[in-house]
């Protein structure tokens, strides 16, 4: 659940600075 919460934080932090489309992509495939 940890490591799951971290990733997701990341993901967070990353569309803050950068746009969601090319780096939410890789990031949600997986997270899933």
């Amino acid at each position: 659940m940890k490591y799951f919460a971290t990733s997701t934080m990341q993901v967070f932090s990353s569309m803050t600075i950068m746009p969601p489309d090319p780096m939410m992509e890789p990031t949600s495939r997986r997270l899933s």
